[in-house]
């Protein structure tokens, strides 16, 4: 059973990877949703606000830049 874990364990952290790289490269939060397979959007934003919200920093600062 560790190994169960140790395994499901690793896929999570690497699928929290997998979404940083998307949100990173500011591939939009609905097509996220579909590669990672959550029902919708809201489910993704949900679970992953935390990095939403950073990358909204810097989105903020570059529209700062420009006006």
């Amino acid at each position: 059973l560790y190994y169960i874990y140790e395994f499901l364990k690793s896929q999570q952290k690497n699928k929290i990877i997998y979404v940083s790289f998307l949100i990173y490269h500011n591939i939009d939060v609905v097509s996220i949703a579909r590669l990672v397979g959550h029902k919708d959007a809201t489910e993704t934003l949900q679970t992953y606000a935390h990095l939403f919200e950073r990358r909204q920093d810097e989105v903020f600062e570059l529209v700062r830049k420009i006006i």
